[in-house]
């Protein structure tokens, strides 16, 4: 009997390929995949809700989904960040992976989390009910379907909703995706073709407890726009 790999990476990506099982990473990982506990409360968290900040007049958000949420800590800390200045704030998280949903579900007990693929499930329930889509490294896993993805999400979204992406992009030549989507530019002129830009940066981001000397790890796309009404 083979051993069950409690490494969260076996599970993502292996020879250069998806493997895409999310449930098996969550029920096998000895840590918390991506440090999800750790990286919610970083600098680049922190820019997001500064812009969400910024910009929460002008798009009128009431309701927010954190599509691709895992464990939910972010949705949390958006959750607690923007409440204060939103009444009745709803943050609802979504996650391809049921495990990771239902996990965040008793971590964050204030929020509402629901384990959905929305390219293969009906999403009827949700459709035009968000203001917001926050979506962060998502990309990837979805990049082979990203037309489709991306026209799914739309549909969760009310009219005149928006969205906002977070996405690193490796600074290595080939991953995953790289030949849809080889620069932080492509993307945000992928997203440009069905969200109308309000917000767009792409910056170099350093975590230095994964730095070496002055290797710049990722770049990283911010991406703001509204639904565009075609």
């Amino acid at each position: 009997m083979s051993k069950v790999s409690d490494d969260y990476h076996d599970y993502v990506f292996k020879d250069g390929k998806l493997l895409g099982q999310f449930d098996d990473m969550y029920r096998h990982s000895r840590e918390v995949p991506w440090h999800q506990d750790k990286t919610a409360n970083q600098v680049f968290v922190d820019l997001d809700i500064a812009i969400l900040k910024h910009f929460l007049p002008e798009l009128g958000i009431r309701s927010i989904c954190d599509l691709g949420c895992g464990l939910g800590y972010v949705a949390a800390r958006l959750y607690a960040e923007l409440s204060p200045l939103v009444a009745g704030l709803d943050v609802t998280g979504i996650d391809v992976s049921s495990e990771a949903a239902a996990r965040a579900r008793l971590l964050h007990p204030q929020l509402s989390f629901h384990g959905i693929d929305i390219l293969r499930d009906d999403i009827s329930p949700w459709q035009g009910r968000f203001d917001l889509l926050y979506v962060k490294d998502v990309l990837w896993y979805v990049a082979l379907d990203a037309g489709q993805f991306f026209d799914r999400a739309r549909e969760l979204l009310k009219p005149g909703g928006a969205i906002y992406m977070l996405q690193s992009v490796p600074d290595r030549p080939s991953f995953v995706g790289s030949d849809i989507f080889p620069t932080t530019f492509s993307i945000a002129e992928f997203l440009s073709k069905d969200f109308e830009s309000i917000y767009v940066s792409s910056t170099y981001e350093i975590n230095s407890n994964r730095v070496v000397g002055n290797y710049e790890k990722d770049k990283y796309l911010r991406f703001l726009g509204r639904k565009a009404s075609h």
